[in-house]
């Protein structure tokens, strides 16, 4: 639960700071009507260019030129005449006529400032690259005439959502792009358990089976950020890559007592998945000080490789267990298929952190 609210957290403030934030291709600020200036946020724009006011996005009211920029901002001379129908919110798009306007575009990969950014981010997942399915074994029922079936294993509610995960990035602009390598380590394992009867009886009502499955993994990614827009204060980028995960699993099987005097183990083996993604991400970064920033985000994966794993360990050869499946089931095959440990069909990730730039 902590994981899925702090995924909210991140996506609340992704959204938020977008909405509050001025337009993707700017928004009027503040109107100066006795300086006959109106005040847009810098979209990449320089002093000379010629930028235009529109209400509804397409209807336009009225144009002019940078006088100057100033702390994230744009200072747009305007007609006094016209300068009456331009109210805050509006958006403001370059127009031809000034200078370099078409280098506004080019402009957008040092709206960040040019600079390398490392940053560490929390990473709450609701989804991950893999998966596995929580299980608990289902004996056989004598009194209702069970015989053996094709498994001796079914499957529970509550596949358990990802730990909370660190990751870090490095980002290096180039052009009007920049590309980045990251990694994620989960702060901790992922932990799922189960507990059933071991024989379905009066005289065995104290014994159980409980299976353990604890999963640990680690993710490594390349990123192109090919779409980075400055707004004011901050830098929303867009980007694509590669994202390979690592999950390693292990599954443990004992046969207990409620007195604690009976430990027997069933089966004990680990599995190790490696799954290929292309991941889709969105990166909100606020410039706290010239050199700090602040960050929300969102990653999703899109799982595209990755066979199936399970448990390998030594053979099952516990009666009970046994005598649950058809003689022609292998009972190791049978776990590592309930078990199911694979890519999944979609990843998500938010994030929320801080990084440097130097």
């Amino acid at each position: 639960m902590v994981s899925k609210h702090l995924v909210i957290v991140c996506l609340g403030g992704l959204l938020m700071g977008l909405w509050h934030s001025p337009a993707l291709f700017a928004n009027v600020v503040s109107v100066k009507k006795k300086k006959g200036t109106v005040v847009v946020s810098d979209d990449g724009y320089s002093k000379g260019d010629r930028v235009c006011i529109y209400k509804g996005g397409s209807k336009k009211v009225a144009c002019g030129k940078v006088r100057r920029i100033s702390g994230g901002k744009a200072f747009v001379k305007v007609s006094k005449s016209r300068i009456g129908r331009i109210k805050p919110g509006m958006s403001a798009r370059a127009s031809g006529g000034g200078k370099k306007m078409g280098s506004r575009r080019s402009r957008q990969g040092s709206s960040g400032g040019g600079k390398i950014e490392a940053r560490f981010s929390l990473m709450p997942a609701l989804s991950t690259a893999a998966t596995f399915n929580n299980i608990s074994f289902n004996p056989l029922d004598p009194e209702a005439g069970e015989g053996p079936r094709e498994s001796a294993w079914i499957q529970e509610d509550g596949a358990g959502i990802k730990p909370l995960i660190f990751g870090g990035e490095v980002m290096i602009p180039f052009g009007s792009m920049a590309g980045a390598v990251g990694f994620r380590l989960g702060l901790q394992d992922r932990e799922l358990s189960s507990f059933s009867d071991y024989i379905i009886s009066a005289d065995a009502a104290t014994q159980f089976v409980e299976v353990q499955e604890k999963e640990s993994s680690l993710g490594f990614w390349a990123l192109v950020y090919f779409y980075q827009v400055s707004m004011g204060g901050s830098t929303l980028y867009l980007g694509s890559g590669l994202d390979i995960t690592t999950s390693n699993l292990s599954v443990v099987v004992a046969q207990k007592n409620d007195d604690g005097t009976e430990d027997n183990l069933i089966f004990d083996g680990k599995s190790s998945l490696q799954v290929i993604s292309l991941p889709l991400a969105a990166l909100l970064s606020f410039h706290a000080t010239d050199s700090i920033r602040i960050y929300f985000g969102a990653k999703a994966l899109i799982p595209v490789a990755g066979d199936t794993a399970g448990p390998e360990g030594d053979a099952i050869t516990d009666e009970q267990v046994l005598a649950t499946i058809d003689e022609t089931v292998d009972p190791n095959a049978d776990l590592q298929i309930a078990v199911a440990h694979q890519k999944s069909s979609f990843g998500l990730f938010g994030e929320i952190g801080v990084g440097f730039a130097f």
